[in-house]
């Protein structure tokens, strides 16, 4: 499947990273009134141009991108202009500092490091993908993310916790901090947690 594109109209080349549809096709199952966003720091050109690669036929987001001339604050994203309570909203993002408001929600993906010219950009140590000529085991992080929104899932269905049986009452950020207390003791799970002092960059 091809994954390198050349974007004209904004003068870039992006790579969509190994296992993305998978993953964009299966979280879209675990919530039958799931709604995807696309939010990123990011120019609304390059938001669209995203939302075309990844959701060709709006069967995920449809029309809901978000970019910075959304927001609201600047150099930070916030749930503001998200429709829906923030109690029932997961944040996937490879930023930290970006969240600074919404931290409970957020599980830390690990960033898509591919071209060589975006690691000396970043400041990133290790070698890029490219550089390194290789994507083994590539599909492992989003795996794993996709692992943790299974388990949220379940969570949300079946643990009725103190809001009880009445599915709207519950809280996705109570569900977050039960999950990384139970997961606490495995360092390979722990990854997707908020940290501070994250080196990473978004858009």
């Amino acid at each position: 499947m091809r994954s390198l594109f050349r974007l004209d109209s904004i003068k870039m080349l992006t790579k969509l990273s190994p296992y993305v549809c998978i993953f964009l096709e299966e979280a879209s199952k675990l919530f039958d009134m799931l709604h995807m966003y696309i939010y990123t720091m990011g120019e609304c050109s390059y938001a669209l141009e995203m939302a075309r690669l990844l959701d060709p036929g709006e069967k995920y987001s449809g029309s809901k991108v978000i970019a910075r001339e959304d927001c609201t604050r600047s150099y930070q994203k916030g749930l503001d202009v998200v429709l829906g309570k923030e109690s029932v909203v997961l944040i996937l993002d490879d930023r930290t500092e970006v969240w600074a408001k919404h931290k409970e929600n957020l599980i830390v993906m690990e960033r898509y490091n591919f071209f060589a010219l975006s690691r000396g950009q970043l400041g990133f140590d290790r070698k890029s993908l490219s550089e390194l000529k290789s994507e083994t085991n590539r599909a492992m992080p989003l795996a794993s993310t996709l692992d943790v929104l299974k388990q949220i899932h379940i969570m949300y269905l079946f643990d009725s916790g103190p809001a009880g049986a009445n599915l709207t009452d519950r809280d996705v950020r109570e569900m977050l901090r039960k999950y990384w207390k139970s997961c606490s003791t495995r360092p390979s799970e722990s990854l997707t947690r908020p940290r501070k002092n994250r080196l990473s960059r978004g858009y």
